[in-house]
């Protein structure tokens, strides 16, 4: 996965329940299990878009 692809949170977390669409704006860390990835999470309705830490195996990519 790389900055600028569309992913779908597969794990429910605080703040991101699963099925929840955002974009990857950086990579953080690559590792052998994928790594970690900000994403810009989609909606909310809030002024302030929110950015959320997710591990690589708890994305799906909808669009590169």
């Amino acid at each position: 996965m790389k900055a600028g692809e569309l992913v779908r949170i597969k794990r429910a977390s605080i703040g991101a329940p699963a099925g929840s669409i955002g974009l990857i704006t950086e990579v953080l860390a690559l590792n052998a299990s994928g790594g970690i990835y900000a994403i810009l999470m989609a909606g909310g309705g809030g002024t302030r878009a929110r950015e959320v830490r997710r591990l690589g195996a708890d994305l799906e990519v909808i669009s590169a």
